[in-house]
């Protein structure tokens, strides 16, 4: 091995972080073709082979040894561990061989932007193809530790010239190889429509093989199931549709079977929510017989026909994986037929009534791609289940010019083992979703050591940090599998400024979500004097934080997201996670949202006061938030709420009004959610407000006529309409003018207009410098005796 430290200008060490994050230097074509909004946190060192490779070259070595880079970003690092090993790709055998040790050495740590060049010995492979594995692991701290992948691709030539190629790369020519093989079958006789050369293969799982339960930690309550998504255009094309005709009641064939991967652990376990195409295969064309998605056991099943056509002695049928579902999709985002897709053996000449049970197969090339489709199918089901939100579809790229997100989640050749960064760059995706103007974050290089990034990055990163280990519950950062990882349950750095590191800001969020309590022990860097993490019984659910908070308003900053998740909790809440804010070092401030029906709800006890609010909490999602003309209601109250308990503060006879206007849209709520009591109001077809709570209503408005500011005067002329028109509105009414407006939405190609918590009218503001104002908002917060 060769091996020397090299002082690394700041510029060239930029230029470095940069490949790293989008590409590890590879600069093709495809890595410019979008930009780059978020990537994961960098490890405090990793590899690189400069701008050795790019889309469009090769790299043909002058020697048997592959020359790297050691880049290091952070000091304190207290040893390096390089390692080197490879597997024979052998064509038509699945991926199921274990790569073997070539080379392994120890590397001296060095200053921060510093490098040393490696030199990975290759001598003695025999000519073929060959996957090389080359890992830097890294420990840090007593229990803190790190690594780094980097998947190379080796084509020995008959003269022991040794070409590298990127897994990006080799992905491209073989799709393109795969497209060439169609092309030449197409030119040869143009009826033939073969769309089984674009498909890798399955096989069946070795007879001593046994199946663990992937999903064993998802509570069966929680695992939901999706639809298979639609054929591309261009299969379409080169097949024949007969999903309408592929079923009667005559000559049934039933056709099932079972899709496993092989993990991370080496255990097969079933590859869950991919979809299933049925084929029937024919000489001009294959007959796309229907789809189904794989169940959390890895199992489908089909009942078709055995109508085949004219002449013809039953149906030939085969079955295809593929990673495309209406809710992810992973391909490598070039080839024309769409995601990864495999292909079973043809079962020719079906009799009537045949049980045609495929077994359990397994994908035999890209395994890589399973197991990263396994992770995003987690992380997916994660957030709707666990976070109440379904963000709809995101498309995968694998292996792509870097891990990052763009739209798209990017997963580079090296990732595949890293489901923490996998399940980090679904959570930006989960962001760009809720967010009504996408992922706030720049993007850019940064790191679990950074102090003073910008708000909005830190932010962005930290929820991402914080959504992966709402699922992947250890506590800590693992850039791969195994390496011990940044600790972000005891995060222990010098920065206290907290809403400015993405380790605090990640830290945070997980002390609200986890029932572990911390406190700093005298050590500042662990959190805030005076301060802990002590919130057992009083956890805030990852569904408040990002269903309740996030969806469809906007926060730049994590003090921005307190604000507003603030609102979301009950009295025991909101004092345990300012506390958790205090401790790691966020800003100290007084949370002002939804503060006009806190200052009512003070006047009953903590869990009166909590159920009124959860109540109301469920008309605003059910009755306001879906359409248009509900949120303009609902972002009038926010805009107005601190003059308006202000206005409660020094007229404290208006507070029973306050709370019967309260405790009736409460009960709207719970009536909304609740089908039993729901079915017998829309029976009752009464009012929607009674006269005893319009006369309440319009007690207040007239009150906030008189007391407010400009602002407020005019959404009080607002809002007296609006209770004028409640008493004479039905539920169907609402029902019929809300579908009309979002009706009008989707004709203008428009989405629902973006919440706006904080947003407030200059009365509002000067409201909250009003000394009764500070005094309620620091009684909120502060700890329960």
């Amino acid at each position: 091995m060769m091996l020397f430290w090299q002082g690394t200008p700041r510029s060239r060490t930029q230029a470095l972080l940069a490949g790293f994050s989008r590409a590890l230097a590879l600069a093709g074509a495809l890595a410019l073709a979008a930009p780059v909004f978020a990537t994961p946190p960098r490890p405090p060192a990793f590899l690189t082979d400069g701008d050795k490779l790019t889309a469009e070259r090769e790299w043909v070595l002058d020697r048997a040894a592959l020359p790297l880079q050691v880049v290091m970003r952070e000091q304190g690092i207290a040893s390096l561990t390089l390692s080197a090993s490879v597997v024979a790709m052998e064509p038509g055998k699945p991926e199921l061989a274990a790569p073997r040790v070539l080379w392994r050495t120890e590397v001296k740590p060095a200053a921060r932007d510093q490098s040393a060049t490696v030199e990975v010995p290759l001598k003695g492979l025999k000519p073929g193809e060959w996957r090389l594995e080359v890992r830097l692991t890294g420990k840090k701290g007593a229990n803190e530790g790190f690594s780094h992948l980097l998947v190379r691709y080796l084509v020995v030539d008959a003269d022991g010239r040794i070409h590298v190629l990127s897994p990006q790369q080799r992905s491209l020519r073989g799709a393109a190889e795969r497209q060439r093989q169609f092309d030449v079958a197409r030119r040869s006789d143009e009826r033939q429509h073969p769309i089984r050369l674009l498909f890798g293969d399955t096989f069946k799982l070795p007879a001593d093989a046994k199946v663990a339960d992937v999903a064993a930690f998802v509570p069966r309550d929680r695992r939901i199931e999706v639809r298979p998504a639609e054929l591309t255009p261009f299969l379409r094309e080169h097949s024949a549709d007969s999903t309408a005709t592929s079923y009667t009641s005559r000559d049934p064939i039933t056709v099932r079977g079972r899709v496993v991967f092989r993990d991370l652990s080496g255990n097969f376990v079933p590859l869950v929510n991919v979809a299933i195409h049925l084929w029937d295969s024919d000489t001009f064309g294959d007959e796309h017989l229907g789809s189904v998605a794989s169940d959390w056991d890895g199992r489908w099943a089909f009942t078709v026909n055995n109508d085949d056509g004219w002449f013809q002695d039953g149906r030939d049928l085969y079955y295809t994986i593929k990673l495309d579902t209406s809710r992810l999709s992973l391909g490598t985002c070039n080839f024309l037929a769409g995601a990864y897709e495999w292909k079973s053996a043809v079962h020719d000449d079906m009799s009537d009534g045949t049980v045609l049970d495929f077994g359990t197969e397994t994908v035999g090339s890209d395994m890589d791609a399973a197991r990263v489709w396994s992770t995003l199918n987690l992380a997916w089901n994660h957030a709707a289940t666990a976070g109440g939100f379904d963000p709809g579809k995101i498309d995968g790229c694998f292996p792509g010019s870097g891990t990052f997100y763009n739209g798209k989640i990017n997963i580079e050749g090296g990732d595949f083992d890293g489901p923490d960064s996998i399940t980090h760059e679904y959570g930006h995706g989960v962001m760009a979703h809720a967010y009504s103007g996408g992922d706030p974050s720049p993007g850019g290089d940064h790191g679990f050591g950074d102090c003073g990034q910008n708000k909005a990055l830190s932010w962005s990163e930290g929820w991402a940090t914080a959504f992966m280990l709402t699922l992947r519950q250890d506590g800590r950062y693992n850039w791969h599998e195994g390496d011990g990882g940044q600790e972000i349950e005891g995060f222990s750095s010098s920065c206290q400024t907290g809403d400015s590191s993405e380790g605090r800001v990640a830290a945070a969020l997980l002390d609200m979500f986890d029932t572990h309590n911390d406190s700093n022990g005298g050590d500042t860097n662990l959190g805030r004097n005076g301060a802990s993490d002590s919130n057992t019984g009083s956890t805030v659910a990852l569904a408040t934080m990002l269903r309740d908070t996030m969806v469809g308003t906007q926060h730049s900053t994590v003090i921005e997201f307190w604000n507003d998740l603030a609102g979301e909790l009950t009295s025991t809440q909101r004092p345990a996670a300012q506390t958790v804010m205090n401790y790691n070092w966020m800003p100290v401030i007084l949370p002002s949202s939804c503060v006009a029906t806190k200052v009512a709800a003070t006047s009953l006890p903590d869990k009166e006061g909590d159920g009124v609010l959860a109540g109301l909490r469920r008309f605003r999602d059910h009755a306001l938030l879906p359409w248009p003309g509900g949120r303009e209601l609902a972002n009038l109250y926010y805009r107005n709420s601190p003059e308006i308990a202000l206005v409660l503060l020094r007229r404290p006879a208006l507070l029973p009004d306050a709370l019967a206007v309260m405790r009736h849209f409460s009960q709207m709520g719970d009536t909304l959610t609740t089908n039993r009591r729901l079915v017998e109001f829309e029976k009752a077809n009464g009012p929607l407000i009674t006269p005893e709570v319009h006369a309440a209503a319009q007690r207040i408005v007239a009150a906030l006529a008189e007391d407010g500011s400009e602002g407020l005067r005019r959404d009080a002329q607002r809002l007296k309409t609006e209770f004028e028109r409640l008493l004479k509105t039905r539920l169907s009414d609402v029902q019929d003018r809300a579908a009309k407006e979002k009706a009008a939405l989707v004709d203008r190609g428009q989405g629902l207009p973006p919440i706006k918590r904080q947003e407030y009218q200059p009365g509002s503001k000067d409201a909250l410098q009003d000394k009764r104002m500070k005094d309620l908002l620091e009684r909120s917060v502060a700890p329960r005796k």
